[in-house]
């Protein structure tokens, strides 16, 4: 069973980045590797998660804070204010994403963490949060998602 965990993780964590990469076009918030394979992401990953359905809840608060840092980004550059527009792998805030994650999950055994992991996997990708940041984006006129070719 923790094999067939660790390979729907896998997906989602798949299908997150590819709908972010697919969605962008340009230098907006690009990254041109899998998300959370940069040292530091890997290390705060050890940190916070325990186990394989920590990790996934690790990662699914990671992308809400990724989201909302980017229409935090988009609303800087549209004050006409400095804005990066880079990958987040380095740029991550731990902390931040850390303090989203409800105390009592920190507390619970890896295996009953499974129902929570699930639910959040399924809520984000029926929701589409990092095309609605982009088109966000997009809407302000600080970034162009048209292909580039």
């Amino acid at each position: 069973m923790r094999f067939h965990a660790a390979i729907l993780s896998a997906f989602v964590c798949l299908g997150a980045f590819t709908e972010s990469a697919q969605a962008d076009h340009g230098k907006n918030f690009h990254c041109s590797s899998f998300p959370f394979l940069s040292k530091p992401a890997q290390m705060a990953m050890k940190q916070l998660a325990k186990g394989g359905h920590m990790r996934g809840i690790v990662s699914q608060y990671a992308y809400q804070w990724e989201n909302e840092e980017i229409r935090r980004t988009c609303d800087s550059a549209a004050k006409g204010q400095v804005a990066d527009f880079s990958c987040f792998d380095d740029r991550r805030d731990w902390d931040a994403i850390k303090s989203k994650i409800p105390v009592e999950f920190f507390k619970k055994p890896d295996s009953d963490l499974r129902p929570f992991m699930l639910e959040l996997q399924s809520r984000n990708a029926q929701a589409g949060p990092r095309n609605d940041a982009l088109n966000y984006c997009e809407d302000l006129g600080v970034i162009d998602r048209s292909v580039k070719g």
